[in-house]
């Protein structure tokens, strides 16, 4: 994710001046928002949280993470400042659940390569693209997560989290993926899985933001060999890779002669 300048627009003062009306409860979200997840609970409480929830993503979008603040929020959700603090300790706790639920909705995207030939460097470009893809139709709401990282701590931990679970569903049908990062003879395996899963999710945001080389055709297929390349490095999973180290010793000694 990429830092950016953000200009806080008129709209956001007429927003300001209009606090305590309702008359933005009932209007529909842009057409960048959170992707559509279950139905609104039935509960009063579920369905304030949800409005919330829809709310700030509207205005993060518009907006930014910055200049919105907690009453921009309630107002536009048509609630009370009282009725956020009763759902959420601060702003920065309810982008870290708007993140959670945008992620737990996008996660089966990902997960799509563990069902597919992921030695295929045509395919594994095909996922990555597609992954790029889904990103860009948010351009808003990844913006404002990269604010979020640069100004509430607690919300980077939440964002790091995701590729800690991403390793694990991969990792239930990708031998390569199933690394433990507990365990010493493994952990370097489970270090370059995380980091190359952090790059695509990285390039695949600055993509989304026109920021950067990630723009690049070139950056999918750039990925997508790293990827098949891992996969097939350490295709017997935990006991199939070897550190270039350990392979450059190896190589060392037999050409000695004392291998």
């Amino acid at each position: 994710m990429a830092n950016s300048p953000v200009d806080i627009p008129a709209s956001l003062s007429v927003l300001k001046r209009r606090r305590g009306l309702h008359s933005q409860q009932n209007e529909r979200l842009p057409k960048e928002g959170v992707p559509e997840g279950p139905s609104t609970p039935r509960s009063g409480r579920g369905r304030a949280r949800q409005r919330l929830l829809k709310a700030a993503a509207e205005l993060f979008c518009t907006h930014g993470y910055l200049p919105v603040t907690v009453e921009d929020i309630a107002t536009a959700a048509g609630v009370t400042r009282v009725t956020f603090y009763r759902q959420f300790s601060d702003k920065a706790a309810l982008t870290a659940d708007l993140f959670r639920e945008m992620t737990d909705r996008v996660l089966p995207r990902y997960a799509q390569i563990t069902r597919l030939d992921y030695r295929d460097p045509i395919i594994v470009q095909e996922w990555i693209s597609d992954i790029f893809e889904s990103d860009r139709a948010y351009p808003g709401l990844l913006r404002a997560f990269t604010q979020a990282l640069v100004t509430a701590p607690n919300f980077l931990a939440r964002a790091q989290g995701f590729t800690d679970r991403l390793i694990d569903v991969l990792g239930a049908g990708i031998p390569a993926f199933a690394a433990n990062r507990e365990e010493p003879t493994e952990k370097r395996q489970w270090m370059e899985a995380w980091m190359l899963l952090y790059e695509i999710l990285d390039q695949s945001n600055h993509a989304a933001l026109q920021s950067g080389i990630a723009t690049d055709p070139l950056m999918i297929d750039i990925l997508a060999d790293r990827f098949v390349e891992f996969v097939a490095r350490y295709q017997g999973g935990v006991s199939g890779g070897q550190s270039r180290v350990a392979r450059c010793v190896r190589v060392d000694v037999g050409s000695m002669g004392m291998a």
